[in-house]
């Protein structure tokens, strides 16, 4: 158990105590797993070790289908073994595209979250990092990394959902305007017990950097 996964199975402890399962493996004799402990996870190498075996029918269809079917309706939801067997993987996207000083910047579109690093990117392009020095160094780049992956995290919570169901704002979000907007809340020299996320949809700026007019013309049109 690492460094930041340990507090988060002791603020999780409540939730994980729902589930016979992950109150075996996060919490082993009733305690939560502490740093520098064993995490075991067997029954997840054995389903891992299945998968590897038979392919996606392993898990879509199949022992390990029918399990998280029935776990998934105990809890209300209504998904069937139709809807896990006649899934279809969505691969047809455009990557999202951005540019970092001389750079083309390519990433994972929506319903991954590589718009926030996209956006993070746009903010500390307005700084001359090397210039700095590391942040293990520097109080400023250390400040001005924190605080500009803080707000790309923030906006990464709340916009980082599947955009068949949701409209995303991802034109706004990954836009040099929007940047520049969540910038002033950059280096501060302060660290706030609470960072909120920003609102895109006011950041109509479509231009595309150069070196992007080919890759994500179709996907600035987009509304998803």
């Amino acid at each position: 158990v690492y460094l930041t996964l340990a507090p988060f199975i002791h603020d999780s402890e409540e939730k994980l105590k729902r589930f016979e399962g992950a109150q075996k493996t996060s919490l082993p004799g009733g305690e939560p797993l502490k740093v520098g402990e064993i995490l075991k996870q067997p029954e997840l190498a054995k389903t891992l070790q299945e998968i590897s075996n038979g392919g996606a029918s392993a898990f879509y269809e199949g022992d390990n289908a029918e399990d998280m079917i029935e776990m998934l309706n105990a809890a209300g939801n209504p998904v069937t073994i139709e809807d896990f067997s006649q899934y279809e993987p969505q691969w047809e996207k455009t990557p999202l595209c951005s540019s970092y000083k001389n750079y083309t910047v390519l990433s994972a579109p929506l319903p991954q979250t590589g718009f926030y690093i996209i956006q993070a990117l746009n903010i500390l392009e307005n700084y001359d990092l090397k210039q700095m020095g590391l942040p293990t160094v520097s109080a400023e780049a250390f400040d001005i990394l924190s605080s500009t992956m803080r707000l790309s995290i923030a906006d990464r919570s709340e916009y980082g959902t599947d955009p068949n169901w949701v409209d995303i704002p991802i034109t706004g979000l990954i836009s040099k305007e929007y940047a520049m907007e969540r910038h002033k809340e950059v280096g501060r020299g302060e660290a706030p017990a609470k960072v909120d996320y920003g609102d895109p949809s006011t950041s109509i700026d479509s231009r595309l950097p150069a070196g992007c007019d080919n890759i994500n013309a179709s996907a600035s049109k987009a509304s998803y």
